[in-house]
Order: C-alpha cells, then structure tokens, then sequence
C-alpha cells in the first residue's frame, strides 16, 4: 500500500474534507464544520518526501523538480478519488494537501483498480535549493 493511500483511508475514516501533511509537523484533519485535528506525532520530512515520490505521476514529478510545486489525481487501491496539491517552499519542507475529488465531502468511489508504479523504479524527486543571493552591501558613512 502506498503511503498517500494509508492517509486517504484515516481522511474516509475521520469524514474529513482535507488532510494537511508538512514536513516534521502534526498531520491536521480538517472538518466541514472548520474544526480541525492534529495528530499526536509529527510527520517525518522523509515520510512526506517518500509519499510524494510514490504516488506523483512523472509529469507531475518532473514540474516539481522545475517549479517547486505540482498538484496531481491520485485514486487508491480503494478506488478513492483524491486531489494532491504539493509545494515545497524549501529542499527540508514539503507541505501536501489531499482533498477528496469533488473538493468537499463525501468521497467518489471508482470501480477500476488503478495501476501502481514498480516501486523498484519509482525515480526519487530531489529539490534544489535556491542560489545563495550576494548580501546588499551597506551605504558608506558620510
């Protein structure tokens, strides 16, 4: 089972609208009445990265590399139908936003089983960090 996988089946579970993963922070279930929950444990950075690395198609992939953010449909071994928007404002934090299909509740069950990539080849998605920009020199005393 895909790891994206296990987190849609505690979002079907919880009845929640949107699961918010981040690097080293509390998974947060968000509800339809706007209540939140937070897991007890955060979420390991790698854990996040793995995630995303297993379930992006290589379109969407290869837009992360270039643009630092990417959204992608992604369905369960379930059949659960979710929206996946990533972004990863630096190389050490990621943050992934996975909502059910049609954006609110309830959840679309299809009823072909998708395809899963080998994870063998399943090609990790390394980050670049921005070049350092030379520091503005301060004005000379008068």
């Amino acid at each position: 089972m895909l790891r994206l996988d296990f987190y849609v089946q505690h979002l079907v579970r919880q009845n929640a609208r949107e699961l918010a993963l981040a690097s080293n922070e509390a998974v947060r279930f968000k509800f339809q009445d706007g209540t939140d929950r937070a897991s007890a444990q955060p979420i390991d950075h790698m854990q996040v990265v793995q995630l995303v690395q297993e379930a992006a198609p290589p379109a969407a992939a290869d837009e992360l590399r270039r643009t630092r953010t990417t959204s992608f449909t992604h369905v369960t071994e379930g059949g659960v139908v979710v929206n996946v928007e990533v972004t990863t404002p630096s190389p050490q934090v990621w943050r992934v936003r996975v909502v059910p299909d049609d954006g609110g509740p309830g959840i679309e069950v299809v009823s072909a089983k998708p395809s899963r990539p080998d994870p063998a080849k399943v090609e990790p998605i390394a980050i670049k960090p921005e070049p350092a920009r030379p520091a503005i020199a301060a004005p000379l005393a008068a």
